[in-house]
């Protein structure tokens, strides 16, 4: 949980990283909180991904996340891997909105 002005409007919101339990069959999933403790955007991590020949399950959790500026604009930077074995997902996030600027998929570990 982090607990700051992620997207620069002067107040603090927070995002949560809600791992489901294992009885779930929901992806994890960063969520945004507003100030007033309103949800504002979810985004699930991962997406099935085959490399070399082998298929792996949307099943991944958060490694790293920083808020970043990139000209200005608030920008989340989320790192995820895969539960289980080595596949990472980078995406680079609008704060405000959510969604995905920029992706890149790595076969190894992050």
């Amino acid at each position: 949980m982090q607990l700051a002005d992620i997207d620069g409007d002067g107040r603090r919101e927070v995002l949560l990283d809600r791992v489901p339990a294992s009885s779930e069959r929901q992806r994890a999933a960063l969520q945004y909180y507003e100030a007033g403790g309103k949800l504002r955007w979810e985004y699930r991590y991962g997406a099935q991904k085959t490399f070399a020949g082998r298929t792996f399950e949307p099943d991944f959790r958060l490694h790293a996340i920083c808020p970043v500026r990139i000209s200005g604009q608030a920008r989340l930077l989320t790192v995820a891997n895969h539960r289980l074995w080595y596949p990472s997902q980078v995406s680079l996030l609008d704060a405000r909105r959510g969604r995905v600027l920029e992706e890149y998929w790595h076969p190894g570990a992050i």
